[in-house]
């Protein structure tokens, strides 16, 4: 075992630390009076001292912070794979595509429903958010060009029946978090198929993290098949 020593003032008078091998890769210290100044302390390989900052062999620290393998901390939050995380610079756009089932070769009355409920899934990053609905675009197959609503909600609702008239109970109601309206946009012709791209920022949350809709139509049109309808939605998340 080997005895070596470090010479330190303070106010004036001598602090003598003397470090003691203890003979398995570490050391004490302890306060000596028998230490001449000048003398320093030896530390054995593998191990180095930085103030009170310790560096052993296969971890890391920097302060009161670890990094251990696997694991990234900062001060005590620990960093994991998945969307819950610390700082996110801008947001991440993404498209949700959905074709409801519609009635074929039978023409839709005003105010019903065109097709059934709409699951927009991950429309949020985690559950409890949301984001901003940039833009809609409906295509429709059979060219019809009929006035035509997407309502859209937090959570799931009691869909209408298609082909029968859009009600919502009272509780469902306050789940709208938007209502897009192809009047706002415009059908184009692309042979028989239409499509209506309809711009909008309307701010969205979710209790989960699916978005859910129905379309509405305000026309009578005649689809003739049943995968007719697409909506897209364009989005970006928090």
């Amino acid at each position: 075992m080997t005895d070596s020593y470090v010479d330190l003032t303070l106010a004036e008078n001598d602090i003598k630390l003397k470090a003691v091998d203890l003979g398995d890769d570490t050391y004490a210290l302890a306060v000596s009076a028998n230490l001449e100044v000048g003398d320093t302390v030896s530390l054995g390989s593998g191990v180095s001292y930085i103030g009170q900052v310790s560096l052993d062999a296969g971890t890391e620290y920097i302060g009161q912070v670890a990094l251990d393998a696997g694991t990234a901390q900062i001060g005590e939050v620990t960093l994991g794979a998945g969307e819950e995380h610390i700082g996110s610079v801008g947001s991440e756009g993404i498209t949700i595509s959905q074709t409801p089932t519609v009635t074929v070769s039978g023409a839709y009355t005003a105010n019903d429903a065109l097709g059934g409920l709409l699951t927009f899934a991950d429309a949020a990053r985690s559950a409890g958010k949301g984001g901003v609905l940039k833009d809609v675009i409906i295509i429709d197959d059979a060219g019809q060009d009929a006035a035509t609503e997407l309502w859209l909600f937090s959570d799931t609702i009691t869909p209408a029946v298609d082909n029968a008239a859009f009600v919502l109970t009272q509780p469902d109601i306050r789940k709208v978090v938007a209502i897009v309206s192809s009047a706002d946009g415009t059908w184009r012709a692309c042979g028989t198929p239409s499509v209506n791209r309809i711009e909008t920022s309307q701010r969205y949350h979710c209790v989960g993290t699916s978005l859910y809709g129905q379309l509405v139509t305000r026309g009578t049109p005649t689809e003739t098949a049943i995968d007719d309808i697409t909506v897209i939605l364009g989005i970006l998340q928090d």
